[in-house]
């Protein structure tokens, strides 16, 4: 299934809706079921795969390519007769609408090395596939077993197909790469004579200092001219990085934009990558933007924070999330909840790496001073069986640290217990208002002057 779904892309990637409707009528004919696809069983296991994906127009549908990251030292590699080591791998990919499996794509691959010392842990292969569907909601489910292991992990993830414009200036998704090249022998990554090899997990700056795109623009005049201008921004939608605007010819209606722009000197952290085209005869214009992730192989802590997070899964990074998140921005917070197992790894590295104060040192003092606030909480604030990082309390002394003045008043016939936190330095002077409300010694905040905390002038209500 995979060669001819390819085959029917590279010969015309336009095709009818026709065919299209033919070939998902077949595959749910032979393969709808109550579940997932059925196919080879093993352990469950996080193997590090990263997938992320593009949509493109089609002639009424869309086209949806997935992009994997195998990284290739977390599989198995074993003995030959040959005395070579070999790693097997069987893949499986599908678009799955309700119970019914809409496409399907089944594959394997073999990887060999001389010694095992040839598998660097550095290593990361890509690999591709695509479907051709119908606008609507579907579900992504990814599976990779490793062979000769019998353990596998499977990501499943929820995707909205949506109907390019027909009329509108309009761009399609962006796909990142790590490397665009003219193709001498076309392949599953050649798209209009060049080899556009994916990057699934979007993180750049190890060994390259270009970040690559990949995208098509849609509904231009077809006559004259169109500007394209690339922009890097932060997650606050500031810009950190502009282009100069580049004037083409439009070819047509339809335009093909792949380049790359350069990172240099941008710190380690979550950007997002803008692609702005005008059509210079209408002066309408269309956006498209991608998030990445950098990280620097000349900064031994960025180094070690981005292997720090590889083995774990996905309970586990969001166990670490859970506190973390005390002290993220908002949108951090959205990107994590939005990511899978890859993407949140990429947010919690890029999170710290952001907030570090020296990225040329080993020691990253703000986790190291977070960290050691957590536990300060955990030692002296917890509530009962609620560690102490859950409490109110715990939750202020881990965002801006120890007050510098506590008043605290007991419990009497009058009142209830409360404390008042001082900081003098915070926002010019901020005060946190803490009632024991239901006397199990849990003080919950009642009041603020901080603007990012709760509010309640008539907080002495409480207290009764």
């Amino acid at each position: 299934m995979k060669a001819s779904l390819r085959m029917i892309t590279s010969l015309n990637r336009r095709h009818s809706i026709f065919l299209m409707a033919l070939v998902m009528i077949l595959l749910t004919a032979s393969l709808t079921f109550g579940g997932r696809p059925t196919g080879k069983q093993g352990k469950h296991a996080d193997l590090g795969i990263a997938v992320d994906m593009a949509q493109f127009r089609l002639q009424g549908g869309v086209m949806l390519e997935v992009y994997l990251l195998i990284p290739r030292a977390n599989f198995e590699f074993v003995k030959q007769a040959d005395g070579k080591y070999q790693a097997r791998l069987f893949f499986q990919v599908a678009l799955i609408q309700g119970d019914s499996v809409r496409h399907l794509d089944r594959w394997s691959r073999n990887y060999q090395v001389a010694t095992l010392t040839d598998v660097k842990g550095t290593q990361k292969i890509p690999d591709f596939t695509s479907f051709d569907a119908l606008p609507g909601e579907y579900s992504l489910y990814v599976e990779i077993i490793d062979l000769n292991r019998d353990v596998r992990q499977t990501i499943e993830t929820p995707v909205n197909l949506v109907s390019f414009s027909e009329s509108e200036l309009t761009i399609s998704d962006l796909e990142l790469a790590n490397n665009i090249v003219k193709s001498e022998t076309e392949n599953e990554f050649t798209k209009y004579g060049k080899d556009v090899v994916p990057n699934a997990d979007r993180i750049f700056g190890f060994s390259s200092h270009l970040v690559y795109y990949f995208g098509e623009v849609y509904n231009l005049s077809g006559s004259g001219q169109y500007e394209v201008v690339n922009e890097i921004s932060d997650l606050n939608g500031e810009i950190v990085r502009d282009f100069p605007p580049r004037v083409k010819d439009e070819p047509g209606t339809s335009a093909v934009e792949m380049g790359a722009v350069n990172i240099d000197g941008i710190k380690s952290g979550i950007y997002q990558l803008r692609l702005r085209v005008t059509d210079k005869n209408t002066g309408t214009e269309a956006t498209r933007s991608k998030t990445f992730y950098i990280y620097r192989s000349g900064e031994t802590s960025q180094v070690s924070a981005a292997n720090e997070y590889e083995k774990l899964d996905e309970p586990q990074l969001d166990q670490i999330y859970d506190v973390a998140n005390l002290v993220m921005s908002k949108s951090e917070k959205e990107l994590y909840k939005s990511s899978d197992a890859t993407g949140k790894r990429n947010v919690l590295n890029a999170f710290w790496e952001r907030n570090n104060p020296d990225p040329s040192s080993n020691v990253n003092k703000f986790k190291q001073d977070f960290y050691d606030r957590v536990e300060m909480a955990n030692r002296e604030l917890g509530a009962g069986s609620k560690p102490g990082w859950q409490t109110a309390r715990g939750q202020i002394l881990i965002k801006y640290g120890r007050p510098n003045e506590i008043e605290r008043a007991p419990l009497s016939t009058e009142q209830r217990p409360f404390e008042i936190w001082y900081y003098y330095d915070l926002e010019g002077g901020a005060q946190f208002v803490f009632v024991d409300r239901r006397g199990y010694g849990d003080y919950e905040l009642v009041h603020s002057t901080s603007r990012n905390e709760i509010s309640d002038p008539d907080w002495q209500r409480w207290l009764r």
